[in-house]
């Protein structure tokens, strides 16, 4: 059982289809409305008998006899569902701290879109903001300089072999 840790006596499941030992749910479902294993909601308390299970786990204990387990102490079952809900405690805490992590990334990623779209990006830190706008104003001017003038063409030279190719291809459509 997940909550007792201990083979099955009496297992029944729950509507989200986990098994549990029939003692200790219904100590849980008294205190809470949620699923021991995922801590999510249960849109129900009803409890099914797990035949299967149950048919299962009395043929291992007639080959395996040594293992069955005594019966549960009512104060041992209240150990065993504090124990749980401690580890659920710890399973949300650190799903919280994972979600806060994942929505400051989120926030880093958002902000650098925005930095890369439209709007203008802020000067450096120990930059001043007429000095940032002068450096992206010598960066423009740059850009500009290297790229081809006005009218000419952006492919590359030819070698010469690939004019000789090319002059020859113009002969042979003229002929």
């Amino acid at each position: 059982c997940p909550i007792t840790k201990d083979i099955f006596q009496d297992p029944v499941s729950t509507c989200d289809g986990h098994t549990y030992e029939r003692s200790a749910i219904e100590v849980w479902l008294r205190r809470h409305r949620t699923s021991p294993m995922t801590g999510a909601p249960l849109r129900s308390r009803e409890l099914t008998p797990n035949f299967g299970l149950r048919s299962a786990i009395q043929a291992f204990l007639e080959v395996r006899p040594e293992v069955a387990s005594a019966p549960i102490a009512d104060a041992d079952l209240e150990y065993a569902i504090q124990v749980r809900e401690e580890e659920m405690e710890f399973k949300v805490s650190e799903q919280d701290q994972t979600i806060r992590r994942l929505q400051a990334h989120i926030e880093a990623l958002q902000l650098q879109i925005r930095h890369l779209g439209s709007e203008p990006v802020p000067a450096p830190r120990g930059v001043a903001p007429a000095a940032a706008a002068e450096g992206a104003a010598d960066a423009a001017a740059s850009t500009a300089a290297s790229a081809p003038a006005e009218g000419s063409s952006s492919q590359p030279v030819a070698s010469p072999a690939e004019r000789a190719a090319e002059a020859a291809e113009a002969r042979a459509k003229a002929a």
